[in-house]
């Protein structure tokens, strides 16, 4: 397997999908690719500190927003971009 091959594979591997087989292989790999296993650590790590941003749904943190803001937000979203836009000159 080779450290391109591990990136395509990282997530199986990490949520238990990944086959028996391609699983070994993906663990020897990792045994002797210091690279590959340092990529792992910070994968998992911006996994960690995705999910700790965005804390617990149902301890109603996500009320915290403000109803205007999250209009505005998703109204610019919808938005065309400036660029996009006919000149008026």
């Amino acid at each position: 397997m080779t450290c391109r091959e591990v990136t395509d594979f990282l997530v199986g591997y990490l949520d238990g999908s990944l086959p028996g087989e391609s699983r070994t292989v993906f663990e020897q790999h990792l045994a002797g690719c210091p690279q590959c296993r340092e990529y792992l650590s910070s994968y998992q790590t911006t996994i960690a500190l995705g999910r700790s941003a965005y804390g617990d749904p149902e301890d109603g943190s996500a009320e915290l927003v403000p109803e205007e803001l999250v209009t505005a937000i998703l109204a610019s979203l919808r938005a065309e971009p400036p660029s996009s836009q006919p000149s008026t000159g």
